[in-house]
């Protein structure tokens, strides 16, 4: 990767958000245009707060939840 390229991020799972949120800020430091996020499992419904703080959009394809010891699947 170089200063000024776009690029679109996937990956499999998204959970807390801590690793995703750094490699955003590590590529925003190095100037490069994060476009979109495609995540495959959203479990931890923590798209919406990284998509708010670094303003780049991030789709998923599952989310799961967990409420009340029952597992909830929601496609998108």
């Amino acid at each position: 990767l170089k200063e000024g390229d776009t690029i679109v991020i996937v990956d499999d799972v998204l959970s807390t958000g801590g690793t995703l949120k750094a490699v955003l800020k590590s590529l925003r430091d190095m100037n490069i245009n994060v476009k979109t996020v495609v995540i495959a499992l959203d479990k931890g419904r923590v798209a919406e707060d990284i998509e708010k703080e670094m303003g780049i959009p991030i789709y998923s394809l599952i989310h799961v939840d967990v409420r009340d010891e029952q597992i909830i699947i929601n496609r998108k």
